[in-house]
């Protein structure tokens, strides 16, 4: 028993005050890390959204331009627009009577 060394009561206050202290430290870092964990699960989350919006972007884009192909086919098929009727107008030559008798 000679190997045992003797603590006296203040030796064995300041280690129970560094245990107090080191398991303190302990909670604060495993808080820590799980408020990581969340933030890397939420992180994960809008990747994974994110990835599903950039699809429905792209899928956005491809119907626009299926539209627009659309929208031009329609056009090169549409009937030629009858063109505005034009006035009809009458437009009267006085002539000397030489010119008339020319004119016959």
């Amino acid at each position: 028993m000679e190997d045992l060394k003797h603590y006296d009561d203040a030796a064995i206050a300041l280690i129970d005050a560094r245990g107090k202290s080191n398991t303190h430290r302990i909670n604060e870092l495993t808080e820590h890390q799980v408020a990581l964990d969340r933030l890397v699960t939420s992180v994960e989350v809008l990747a994974t959204k994110q990835e599903t919006v950039e699809g429905d972007v792209k899928e956005i884009k491809e119907l626009a331009a299926l539209l627009q192909a659309l929208m031009g086919l329609e056009k090169a098929m549409e009937p030629p627009k009858p063109a505005e009727k034009q006035k009809k107008e009458t437009v009267r030559v006085v002539l000397s009577d030489e010119a008339e008798e020319l004119s016959r």
